[in-house]
């Protein structure tokens, strides 16, 4: 089922893998549908769902006929991109917690830390002025980088850069006039209309 319908709350059964429901804990995509009868012969639907962002999958049973709401394209994205962005932040939080705790050696003089390739010039700006520097080029290579002393001895070194810019198309000014005096050679040899 299509997350553009206009049903935006169809019967249960009529849900599929891959659809997305929403519903107050959140935003989860449908990864399995079985029918089946309980006890007393009510026919139900079973629906495994994986909530987007943290979380386990977990199995939810409506009798049939229970209208769920499907979640618009902008609810899976909010919810996918706040996801990351929390399982980002929790890895971080277990990262600094091993730290301090010792439980994870550190180098002698410098740590390095980079979100990897941005996917805009844009979001490269925004992490060069939240680190204070300007972009810079290496190459055709948009990148932000810095280290800063942060205790002795110890500088923390961030890295960061977009897609390469894109190549300048230079244009031989000459060719438009060869061209130009081409075509009009060609248009001077054909026969005139009567």
């Amino acid at each position: 089922m299509s997350q553009q319908t206009t049903d935006n709350r169809p019967a249960v059964e009529n849900l599929a893998a891959g659809d997305h429901i929403s519903d107050n804990t959140g935003v989860h995509q449908v990864v399995h549908v079985l029918r089946y009868n309980n006890g007393d012969g009510t026919p139900m639907i079973a629906l495994t769902q994986l909530p987007l962002g943290k979380g386990e999958p977990w199995v939810a049973r409506h009798a049939e006929g229970t209208k769920l709401h499907l979640a618009t394209d902008a609810e899976v994205r909010d919810y996918t991109d706040a996801g990351r962005r929390a399982a980002l932040a929790e890895a971080l939080h277990n990262l600094a917690d091993d730290i301090v705790e010792q439980r994870l050696p550190v180098s002698a003089s410098l740590f390095d830390v980079g979100p990897g390739v941005l996917g805009s010039r844009a979001d490269l700006e925004r992490w060069a002025a939240y680190v204070g520097v300007e972009v810079t080029l290496s190459g055709r290579i948009p990148i932000a980088s810095t280290s800063r002393p942060i205790a002795d001895g110890l500088s923390l070194h961030f890295h960061t850069q977009c897609s390469p810019e894109p190549e300048p198309v230079v244009v031989d000014p000459t060719a438009g006039a060869e061209l130009a005096a081409k075509v009009q050679g060609e248009a001077d040899a054909l026969p005139a209309e009567v």
